[in-house]
């Protein structure tokens, strides 16, 4: 998944990833455990990316996702 976003976008250019549907995926993961993996991936691959991302959680997910445990 790094490799394809960053082959497809150029440098310094903004990606978004939204925070949705990690239920319903056949991941069998909440939501939070999606994110948690999603910033595991990403700072294990930061010497790849070249990419301003932004990960994006729903305004309704808010008080079942903590983001303060991630960094």
């Amino acid at each position: 998944m790094i490799d394809a976003i960053s082959h497809k976008c150029n440098i310094q250019e903004k990606v978004y990833i939204p925070v949705i549907g990690g239920g319903y995926a056949s991941m069998n993961k909440s939501n939070q455990e999606f994110l948690e993996i999603l910033s595991k991936v990403l700072h294990f691959n930061t010497h790849k990316l070249q990419l301003d991302i932004n990960v994006i959680v729903y305004s309704k997910l808010r008080d079942e996702i903590h983001i303060t445990n991630l960094l």
